[in-house]
């Protein structure tokens, strides 16, 4: 394996971690407000922008570090929001399709933003990586 598809593989594997860690926030903040009796749409509009700053930071610290001095903090937040957002919109789109099939139950809930997690982690990487934390010209 060539030294660029190596690092572009540690840099996938660690997205993926944090992803992990995202997914984490993001399902404990969803079911303790579905618990609550909040409903599942609504608490992915808290649960997101939670797990979002979480892993913002750990992606500019760890996965992309060697990129991080080649923007402005704000640069990188804008773009990597801007990024977060579309595959948001991916992933919410996976969530609300499989609702109807997991259930709105906690644990539907779940599973349900499991698959959209899985679809939207695909896109998170390519744009964090092609738009966000990339290489100095």
């Amino acid at each position: 394996m060539s030294p660029a598809r190596r690092k572009l593989l540690g840099e996938f594997l660690r997205f993926g971690v944090v992803g992990a860690v995202g997914f984490t926030v993001d399902a404990i903040v969803l079911a303790i407000l579905v618990r609550l009796g909040v409903s599942p749409l609504l608490s992915r509009a808290v649960s997101f922008p939670t797990a979002l700053v979480a892993t913002l930071l750990l992606n500019r610290l760890w996965t992309f570090g060697e990129y991080k001095e080649n923007s402005t903090v704000a640069r990188q937040a804008f773009g990597y929001v801007v990024v977060q957002c579309f595959g948001m919109a991916v992933n919410f789109a996976v969530f609300a399709l499989a609702l109807p099939y997991t259930g709105r139950s906690v644990l539907g809930s779940v599973i349900a933003l499991a698959f959209g997690s899985g679809i939207g982690l695909f896109v998170n990487f390519a744009g964090s990586r092609l738009l966000v934390f990339k290489p100095a010209r």
